[in-house]
């Protein structure tokens, strides 16, 4: 009987503790719904000043673009004027704004992404919605570096001690694509960091033909 009384408190503070992880669980992934809308809100909005709230104060946000014919990245605590992402915030944002039936319609999916394929000059993507890879890591910052640092270019980005917050920010990150038509997107990826959801890298390279 007393053994009974063990093993049955003992089950109870199991379901206990399944059912509190549980609730974590599924705010942790409410959570990083309604911040991956807020983000694309913020881009197709031109909303400077809401997207900073998106980026963590230490570690800043990631920006890939392409300033010649190669593919680089730089670093800021917020997005300002004249920077990467404010230049290619510029050409996202339309006369048309994201609105909540857009989501509705594009409602956020795990699984697969789309890629942007390139043929000829056009370029289109494989699939159209909205989606998130919560499984694979994706290295788009280290690549980056390797190859700048293949070719002999050694700039503060790619220095061992920055290097090591990329690694960590890439094993931690999650890779979204947003793509309401074949010709219109963007790629972001988010990190979860003290029970908050930060945009980490955005893509403004994928789109640009380099071949």
């Amino acid at each position: 009987m007393y053994l009974k009384r063990i093993f049955s408190a003992f089950s109870l503070i199991i379901i206990a503790f399944s059912s509190f992880a549980q609730t974590k669980t599924s705010k942790k992934e409410a959570d990083f719904v309604t911040t991956c809308k807020g983000v694309v809100s913020s881009i197709y909005n031109n909303d400077i000043k809401k997207l900073n709230t998106y980026i963590h104060p230490k570690y800043g946000l990631y920006t890939l673009y392409v300033p010649g014919v190669s593919t680089r990245f730089i670093n800021e605590k917020k997005i300002v004027l004249g920077s990467p992402l404010d230049n290619h915030l510029g050409m996202t944002s339309n006369d048309m704004p994201i609105k909540k039936s857009d989501f509705i319609k594009n409602r956020l999916k795990y699984g697969k992404l789309p890629d942007w394929r390139w043929t000829g000059d056009e370029g289109a993507w494989s699939k159209t919605g909205f989606f998130a890879d919560s499984i694979k890591k994706y290295k788009p910052l280290t690549e980056i570096a390797n190859f700048w640092l293949s070719n002999n270019e050694y700039s503060p980005e790619y220095s061992k001690k920055n290097l090591r917050i990329v690694k960590f920010i890439e094993a931690q990150c999650r890779k979204i694509v947003f793509a309401p038509s074949k010709e219109d997107g963007l790629i972001f990826y988010m990190i979860y960091i003290n029970g908050k959801w930060y945009l980490a890298i955005f893509d403004a390279a994928f789109d640009v033909n380099d071949i």
